[in-house]
């Protein structure tokens, strides 16, 4: 199992049209999250590992499997890691 992860704190989020923004005060950046970023992000509001998090997907998208549902919340932890938006649950 994954070491579980989580938002960092202090980030502003707005949702959109099968996304969300997220405004990051520190950088001064927008960051642009598709539908199922949005929703990851908004699982990682209480700490998850990829597992958890692929568990939801298929919770809340019934048509994805289990296999893309990990892949999905693998890609999506590392790229919000690349932007220094989470971490780790020690």
């Amino acid at each position: 199992m994954s070491d579980k992860v989580r938002a960092v704190a202090g980030m502003e989020s707005a949702p959109l049209h099968d996304g969300a923004v997220l405004f990051n005060p520190a950088s001064g950046k927008f960051i642009m999250l598709n539908g199922t970023a949005a929703f990851i992000w908004e699982a990682l509001a209480t700490p998850a590992s990829e597992e958890e998090l692929a568990g939801r997907l298929c919770e809340k998208f019934e048509d994805v499997d289990p296999p893309t549902a990990l892949k999905d919340a693998q890609d999506a932890i590392a790229q919000l890691r690349e932007l220094e938006l989470l971490t780790s649950d020690d």
